[in-house]
């Protein structure tokens, strides 16, 4: 007699995931040893470690692999009874609650109504650890990637950084040749260009003039870091950047990026504000988690905090959660300095320029 084994479409949809996922880690573990290989007997910096940080989380994206599968539309999930159905949604939207993706639901955050007095900032944010390792300081969440578990206290406390009118700021791009879907141009490759009228170039540009404007001090880098070697970018961007400070100071240092989820290029996270739709913002704030030294990293946290605090009231759902890393992506280079991812691969270089008007006023909203 021959028997067979039959399975049903919920535990092989669960053994693909777990193959793939096996198969995913095996790579980066054969990733890492070649690269330990190839630097036998040179001198690796921190730097290079943080850098290669970097591109590990832009190649391995944090998209679960259930999510992709499932957007694949494959016949063979007509099959999936209701019960099936409901639990594969209720793990979507755990997996999209793991990557901010979510609006604000069911979470006590309390939005206020813009007022043409000047902007006074609280004494202290209440603060709350949610089950899920997320953390809420008073109207904004972060996903926390470090291995730091963060001082609720520390977290309360409004930075002591301030925004005033004569701010001095220096904007640069580690990754400038990152660009955006722009349809029937042949000149993007992979949503990278040295064209700086598609890319990155050009959000920095929108942000400077719009800071100018409103009457702050700018200083916009537009050196392409990343061209024509991706590799070595932060190594360059940290040589750039020191090299501004050797001859002036600046209150904040933004390193403006877009971001890239190698595993869902049509991801576009967009909101809809007066009328126009804008790419959304998410901080990356680095850490000493992996070792580096990196004092500042809290002050610069709050900093983004107080910054994201005041976005949420004035404009609901710019911004994503806030990012903690366990690198520092050369933010330690000084107090005020972090990154700004502007949207995704998905957005239009437009709605990432409409964003940055947005964010002119949030940050000329402390000075008026």
């Amino acid at each position: 007699m021959i028997k067979i084994k039959v399975f049903s479409i919920k535990q092989i949809l669960y053994k693909m995931i777990y193959v793939v996922t096996i198969l995913g880690l095996l790579i980066f573990c054969i990733i890492w040893f070649c690269i330990a290989f190839v630097l036998i007997g040179e001198k690796i910096s921190k730097n290079d470690i943080d850098e290669f940080n970097m591109l590990a989380y832009e190649t391995f994206s944090k998209e679960i692999f259930l999510e992709d599968i499932l957007k694949s539309e494959l016949p063979i999930f007509g099959a999936l009874d209701a019960e099936d159905v409901s639990e594969i949604n209720e793990q979507l939207e755990e997996n999209k609650e793991a990557e901010g993706l979510l609006l604000n639901e069911n979470m006590d955050i309390e939005i206020y109504e813009v007022s043409d007095k000047k902007y006074v900032i609280p004494e202290k944010y209440d603060v709350e650890l949610y089950s899920n390792g997320k953390v809420r300081v008073g109207n904004t969440r972060i996903t926390n990637y470090s291995n730091i578990d963060l001082n609720l206290e520390e977290l309360s406390k409004p930075s002591q950084i301030e925004i005033a009118a004569n701010s001095r700021f220096l904007i640069f791009h580690t990754h400038a040749t990152e660009s955006y879907t722009v349809p029937g141009n042949n000149n993007i490759v992979n949503y990278r260009t040295t064209d700086k009228t598609y890319n990155m170039i050009s959000v920095g540009k929108k942000l400077s003039n719009s800071l100018v404007g409103r009457g702050f001090s700018v200083v916009h880098d537009e050196y392409l870091h990343d061209s024509p070697s991706y590799n070595g970018a932060y190594r360059s961007s940290l040589a750039t950047v020191q090299n501004y400070l050797k001859t002036d100071s600046y209150n904040f240092i933004l390193d403006i990026h877009r971001d890239a989820l190698s595993s869902n290029l049509g991801f576009r996270p967009t909101a809809e504000i007066e009328g126009k739709t804008a790419a959304k913002l998410m901080f990356v704030i680095g850490t000493n988690g992996a070792g580096s030294d990196h004092e500042n990293w809290m002050e610069n946290l709050r900093l983004a905090l107080m910054i994201q605090n005041r976005a949420n009231e004035m404009y609901p759902g710019l911004f994503r959660d806030l990012h903690l890393s366990n690198s520092r992506f050369n933010q330690h280079v000084s107090p005020g300095a972090f990154i700004i991812e502007v949207g995704a691969t998905g957005n239009t270089l437009e709605e990432a320029q409409v964003s940055m008007e947005f964010l002119a006023n949030v940050l000329e909203s402390f000075t008026t």
